[in-house]
């Protein structure tokens, strides 16, 4: 019969392994979330303000965000290095408030009236699955100071 200093050593040499195996799954799982790339959702959004931002694409969209007033307009200049892609932007709800697709080693620029004062979101996405590229996004809030055409 094992006394019970014996007993608590059996039950620590047991407990202390399958803790620490748990501990590391626990650790590992916590891992694989927090390694998520920024800005492959509309929740993980790169939040920028006017200016250069330059990515890549490895087959899955990339999302930025950034804050406009509804006497804005967005001005987006994009241009891709090596595969067609498409750029939307989106309103505070996520609905597409517009899109120029098909970019593809030349510069496009889509500018679009703000409907709300918001947060907006910009994807760039492959227009196919398995498209790899880098790009340069430019992006202008234009306010009715700068361009009446938009106010």
């Amino acid at each position: 019969m094992l006394g019970s200093s014996s007993l608590l050593s059996v039950r620590i040499a047991v407990l202390v392994p399958l803790t620490l195996v748990l501990l590391a799954a626990l650790i590992g799982g916590g891992a694989a979330v927090a390694s998520a790339q920024q800005g492959d959702t509309f929740e993980e959004a790169i939040p920028i303000s006017e200016g250069e931002e330059t990515g890549s694409i490895d087959g899955t969209s990339t999302f930025y965000t950034l804050e406009a007033n509804s006497t804005d307009a967005l001005d987006v200049e994009f241009t891709a290095e090596s595969a067609v892609l498409v750029v939307t932007i989106y309103d505070r709800n996520r609905e597409e408030i517009a899109s120029d697709g098909y970019v593809n080693s030349e510069t496009t620029q889509l500018t679009t009236k703000l409907p709300s004062t918001g947060t907006y979101y910009i994807e760039v996405a492959p227009y196919e699955d398995s498209s790899t590229s880098d790009y340069t996004l430019n992006t202008d809030v234009i306010t009715p100071a700068e361009n009446d055409d938009f106010a």
